[in-house]
């Protein structure tokens, strides 16, 4: 049965006399709301601009064959007073169909002497209303079976537990938490979040924790769960990158290999290089070699300055006025201040020496790396 009233072809047939516009407002007919007294509900203001005539594929409704409240039907809820073939069954509201299963407030009865209707608003709104398992109801509309896999729980084999709390993967709400109460085979082991299945283990409240078992099979390591009964938190505490593998004893921070970010403290070969996550060089040893760069640039450019001068100056000794000396305050991780000397080339192989050590003790605190100025540079002054 089509729902919905239908009142177009009425409409079209009908035309409204002078009659109905004498001395009315006729502005409301055919506004969808049936007007059930004269003079709108009439020949002449033909019926109500079709508003009392209601069509539902082949059943047509008028307020002399339905005695109920016309305007309702159609409208998606079921009232009983209006289940009857004058009213078309509600518009179609009474009638509730799922797949070749057909409830309606005849057959959808709740008592033992079968006489109570049931709620056939609520059959099929995901929803198990015990009451409504039966045939009659067509088994709540589908509301009272859950099924997991080849399991399959109702309210007959879920007796103990709450049906309508057993996790499935569409509930919004669905924390994956065992709940249990729905903790046996009835109730499909609470649709799965009572029993996790990782390989040939098999966690359960008993062997692993309650309120433990969500955590497994997260990808974060929990050092409490690297139990035999929790399955070793579900594989989450190992790593396996082509022919190396990464567990919590050999890689502290086991949850961050193969995560596409370098993590400096797991680029080692007990956690695989990171998973490969830092290509074999950390971000210390990259700083490192930018460092050992610039160091070296400042050391050529020093060096190519002090040359142009003695070439000029036709002497290798320093200048009047030409002071040489390199380092920088103390306490900032540069070489402490050399005293001046009098052979530019003596100074600039001292300096180079210097330098290089000093380049070490960066790469192994990036922290100090990061606080040095780099001005550790030869200066000269004229």
């Amino acid at each position: 049965m089509k729902k919905g009233g239908d009142s177009r072809t009425l409409r079209n047939l009908c035309e409204i006399s002078d009659v109905c516009k004498e001395g009315q407002d006729t502005s409301f007919l055919g506004n969808g709301y049936c007007a059930n007294y004269p003079p709108y509900n009439t020949l002449e203001c033909c019926w109500d601009g079709g508003d009392c005539v209601k069509v539902f594929g082949d059943c047509v409704v008028t307020p002399k064959t339905c005695q109920g409240d016309i305007n309702s039907l159609g409208d998606g809820y079921c009232q009983r007073v209006n289940f009857k073939e004058g009213c078309c069954w509600d518009g179609g509201d009474c009638i509730k169909v799922f797949a070749n299963c057909v409830a309606t407030p005849d057959t959808c009865l709740v008592d033992a002497d079968n006489i109570l209707a049931g709620d056939i608003d609520k059959l099929g709104n995901g929803s198990c209303e015990h009451a409504h398992f039966n045939e009659g109801c067509c088994w709540d509309g589908g509301d009272c079976e859950k099924v997991f896999g080849d399991c399959i729980a109702t309210p007959d084999t879920c007796q103990g537990g709450f049906i309508n709390y057993i996790q499935v993967d569409d509930d919004p709400f669905n924390q994956n938490q065992c709940d249990i109460m729905n903790n046996n085979e009835g109730c499909c082991w609470d649709g799965g979040a009572c029993k996790k299945v990782f390989g040939d283990c098999i966690a359960t409240p008993e062997t692993c924790g309650t309120y433990l078992l969500q955590e497994l099979g997260d990808t974060s390591c929990n050092p409490v769960l690297l139990t035999a009964g929790c399955c070793w938190d579900g594989g989450d505490c190992e790593k396996v990158v082509g022919d190396c593998k990464a567990t919590y004893e050999t890689c502290p921070w086991v949850s961050g290999v193969g995560n596409e970010y370098c993590d400096d403290g797991n680029n080692n070969k007990g956690c695989c290089w990171d998973g490969g996550d830092c290509s074999g060089l950390g971000t210390g040893v990259i700083i490192g070699i930018v460092a050992t760069v610039i160091i070296l640039v400042g050391c050529v450019s020093s060096w190519a300055f002090l040359k142009y001068k003695r070439r000029h100056n036709h002497s290798s000794a320093p200048q009047p006025g030409v002071v040489v000396a390199y380092g920088g305050p103390p306490g900032r991780g540069c070489p402490p201040p050399a005293e001046a000397t009098s052979s530019a080339a003596e100074a600039r192989r001292e300096l180079i020496l210097r330098s290089i050590i000093h380049l070490v003790s960066y790469n192994k605190n990036l922290i100090a790396l990061f606080n040095t100025r780099f001005y550790c540079t030869l200066l000269t002054t004229t």
